[in-house]
């Protein structure tokens, strides 16, 4: 029996989500305010499975973000990341600038992005965490 009241969503549901056509942004921000209520010793059972299919560039990209975004919260709790946040499959080839149409945004992104995130090639801004 869960001691939460709300269904919670792990990494695999989140990004589930997002391949059944879900807005990625939503989805990942339910996964961060999921995270971010449970309990520290519950934490974990929201990471420790990996996204499942990821085979297109758009699902390598936010299967990267995912990653990038788990081994953070980890860290910032103390926790040790789940093994599969370091599979090569989360560190995309080239650099994926999410939302950012100009060459200036860009720019702001790579300088503000976190190194987790950007060692990965994701260059989503200081804020990827961050829900408003």
């Amino acid at each position: 029996m869960s001691n939460y009241r709300w269904h919670r969503y792990t990494v695999t549901k989140s990004f589930d989500r997002i391949r059944s056509g879900g807005n990625p942004w939503v989805s990942h921000g339910d996964f961060i305010d999921d995270y971010r209520r449970s309990a520290l010793e519950d934490r974990l059972e929201l990471v420790t499975e990996a996204p499942h299919k990821v085979n297109t560039m758009e699902e390598r990209q936010w299967g990267a973000l995912f990653a990038a975004s788990v081994e953070a919260l980890c860290i910032q709790d103390g926790i040790e990341p789940p093994v599969w946040t370091r599979a090569s499959k989360y560190t995309l080839p080239v650099p994926w600038y999410p939302e950012a149409k100009s060459k200036d945004m860009r720019r702001f992104l790579r300088e503000t992005t976190p190194s987790v995130f950007a060692k990965r090639n994701v260059f989503a801004g200081d804020d990827v965490l961050s829900r408003v």
